[in-house]
């Protein structure tokens, strides 16, 4: 590791930038493009994107659901923290 960092910076010794070019690419085997393609990424519309439910519809939605039973007692529904 040591040794890569000496070579890349030149032990004190000012490197033009196309010989950091050619050390940075024999480092890593491949070239550098002359061209790079970036494309903006698609728009995402996060906003807004749940839907409204009127009073009535989540009644309705409340009702539907079974209720839950109680562990001690047993009963299905609305029941006490406390039941002894």
């Amino acid at each position: 590791m040591a040794e890569g960092r000496k070579e890349v910076l030149g032990e004190g010794n000012v490197l033009s930038i196309s010989e950091k070019r050619l050390m940075i690419e024999k480092f890593y085997g491949s070239h550098v493009p002359s061209q790079i393609d970036v494309h903006p990424p698609d728009v995402v519309k996060t906003k807004g994107s749940g839907r409204r439910l009127s009073r009535l519809e989540k009644e309705m939605r409340e009702m539907s659901r079974p209720g839950r039973k109680c562990g001690k007692c047993g009963e299905v529904g609305r029941t006490g923290k406390m039941v002894l």
